[in-house]
């Protein structure tokens, strides 16, 4: 198509977005995305903004609160909150967050959670990978890996029924977009390039989301410094590639032999077992903000489910990743309990080797909880904390083991 042609067909989805009453973005996002944009804007600025929206700051908050920061006393105030999160990070999550409140306004049955719930994924894939090269952009990188795809959820309306018959939720992004490209007339690029414009998205944003499925550049460094847009165009296929879907019977040999592994070498340099380990840290990210987007998450998909369809292609050397995050979902969802010291004692693991421990009163009432962790508190400290001073050797040897156990 010519430039012009592109221009004609972008200005017919704007209608059809716009007829479909598509959201605008509330003030607080406008307001974020101009200071996102301006290189001089400060944390009292940033602050101003979110604390004007009770909800977002609600979230934030309990974020701030939750075991992935445990925190010894209990985080109050906004500033103490961007402070623990990081700036980058948090002007990633308040600007993401009010982005896909509005982009996910109109839930289609076309696996509207199960998408997002991978674009989330993908946002803090692309946030990881951009902190290995460039933590000033890490934000950028965060919004463009959750927003690349958020034309998929719209394309069964704009399209027609058709569209449902000929692409899946599961299908590979790449193999996807093959069959938006032959059958219809325009594909989910498009309608997330249209959001960009309706919502005026700057072009450190816009073009990165534009261009998520056209090959990149190898990444260089100049004088000990990356060009930003170089970087994130190639985060932006990065991530967009990461295959999430273990479903590949019809998947064409030229697609999976691509080599996801050998993209992530030819692109950063980065080897297989270096993806993985920013994968793995997605996953942590991904668990820990789960509550903050839960208007978008899917919770029937576990971190596991989504790491072995991310996995797929880097190769036999991640069943072991694999079976470390199953290993950890399901402890995740333990919980052990023990009598000492004429207490009752309910333990379950957090995250990063932290373990919660309630003390319950005779009736099973919890009446206070501790955030122990075994790296850095000693056995003394610990029997302290949890009021133990009255228990037996024996109480004392099963409830450390409890507390190694959920920590491994």
């Amino acid at each position: 198509m010519s430039g012009r042609e592109v221009a004609d067909l972008h200005e017919r989805l704007s209608r059809k977005l716009g007829d479909s009453s598509l959201p605008t973005l509330p003030e607080v996002a406008l307001r974020i995305m101009e200071l996102v944009s301006n290189e001089r804007s400060t944390i009292d600025q940033f602050a101003e903004v979110i604390q004007s929206d009770q909800a977002l700051t609600g979230r934030l908050l309990r974020l701030a609160n939750s075991a992935h920061y445990a925190q010894r006393k209990p985080v109050t105030s906004l500033n103490r909150t961007m402070v623990l999160i990081g700036m980058d990070r948090l002007k990633a999550m308040a600007l993401g967050f009010h982005l896909s409140k509005a982009a996910a306004a109109d839930e289609s049955a076309f696996g509207f959670k199960r998408q997002w719930t991978v674009s989330l994924f993908r946002a803090w894939f692309a946030l990881r990978l951009a902190e290995r090269f460039d933590k000033s952009i890490s934000g950028e990188a965060f919004i463009i890996g959750l927003m690349s795809d958020s034309g998929v959820p719209m394309m069964p309306r704009l399209a027609g029924e058709q569209y449902a018959e000929l692409v899946t939720p599961e299908m590979p992004p790449a193999l996807r977009l093959k069959n938006e490209f032959e059958h219809f007339e325009f594909t989910h690029v498009d309608v997330a390039a249209v959001l960009c414009r309706l919502w005026r998205f700057p072009s450190v944003l816009a073009k990165p989301i534009c261009l998520h499925h056209s090959p990149a550049r190898p990444v260089e460094e100049t004088d000990g410094s990356y060009d930003g847009p170089s970087l994130l165009h190639a985060i932006a296929y990065f991530a967009g590639s990461l295959p999430m879907s273990p479903e590949n019977s019809d998947l064409p040999a030229s697609i999976a032999e691509a080599g996801f592994a050998e993209l992530a070498e030819h692109l950063f340099g980065l080897s297989a077992a270096e993806v993985e380990q920013i994968l793995l840290d997605s996953g942590k990210d991904f668990t820990a903000t789960r509550d903050m987007f839960s208007h978008i998450v899917d919770r029937s998909m576990s971190v596991d489910a989504i790491l072995q369809k991310a996995n797929h292609y880097l190769g036999d050397s991640v069943n072991s990743l694999c079976e470390e995050s199953l290993e950890h979902e399901r402890l995740l969802g333990e919980v052990l309990r023990f009598e000492a010291g004429g207490l009752q004692l309910e333990m379950e693991r957090a995250v990063d080797q932290l373990v919660t421990v309630y003390i319950n009163d005779a009736a099973g009432k919890r009446l206070l909880s501790e955030e122990i962790n075994l790296t850095l508190q000693d056995e003394g400290e610990i029997r302290q904390l949890l009021l133990l001073d009255e228990a037996s050797d024996e109480e004392l040897r099963n409830v450390f083991d409890g507390l190694r156990r959920l920590a491994a």
